[in-house]
């Protein structure tokens, strides 16, 4: 319900293009919103950053959006494809309330896409569906899987019911879109969270209530789509 994000007019931005997009703050709980703090930051594909700031925000009342103004830079042209924009909303003690990711230029459009997406997405017709699944089969780069690696660790602590997963990314790069997998879904079973990024160095503790957690949780992994799967470590059982 607190949370900062970005918006921009456009996925593709071209070289020696300015990216443009506008910064805000909704706050949709019920209490008013004081002494926050946004960083915003853009890492390259790369996964090094290229541009960063931070924004006070003294108050933001209930039910209200505040906006902070626009973010307008030139980016590098050789680290451009893809580009990410992550934009943190903090509390006043510093602890995250909101993280969101943007990405850009994430895909690489062949003729043969092109051709396929003049064609108005109502009304598609059938006949042109084989067409369709030979361009997207045959794109030559999956750009938001070929990012640079990182490494995670993660650790397990498992009461009677409930448990917590601490995730942490290793190194000085972001990991990107990371997935708890194996979990154990079923009824009365709940995880509080799954793909998602993190910051470089960054750790985050995943809450979940699973019946019997200690016995049911062998099976899983934690990966990113540019970090290989890990087992977390088991810690000594909590009640």
């Amino acid at each position: 319900p607190q949370a900062a994000f970005a918006h921009a007019q456009k996925y593709r931005w071209a070289v020696g293009e300015v990216f443009k997009a506008s910064l805000h703050v909704n706050n949709d709980s019920g209490k008013e919103l004081r002494n926050a703090r946004v960083k915003a930051t853009i890492y390259g594909s790369d996964l090094k950053p290229q541009w960063q700031k931070e924004y006070p925000v003294e108050s933001v009342g209930a039910g209200c959006r505040h906006d902070l103004g626009n973010i307008e830079e030139k980016l590098d042209p050789k680290k451009m494809k893809p580009f990410l924009l992550a934009v943190t909303l903090f509390d006043g003690k510093g602890s995250m309330l909101s993280d969101q990711w943007h990405w850009y230029n994430f895909r690489s459009k062949t003729a043969a896409v092109k051709k396929v997406e003049e064609i108005p997405a109502w009304g598609f017709p059938a006949d042109k569906a084989p067409e369709a699944f030979e361009a997207y089969g045959k794109l030559p780069e999956a750009r938001l899987l070929d990012l640079p690696r990182t490494r995670l660790d993660a650790k397990l602590k498992t009461g009677k019911n409930k448990g917590v997963l601490t995730i942490r990314n290793e190194t000085s790069l972001p990991a990107f879109n990371v997935l708890i997998e194996n979990f154990p879904y079923g009824f009365g079973n709940f995880l509080d969270d799954n793909s998602f990024q993190l910051h470089p160095g960054e750790t985050r503790d995943v809450g979940f209530t699973v019946r019997n957690a200690s016995r049911s949780m062998g099976d899983l992994t934690i990966r990113a789509w540019n970090a290989d799967p890990v087992k977390p470590a088991r810690e000594r059982e909590n009640n």
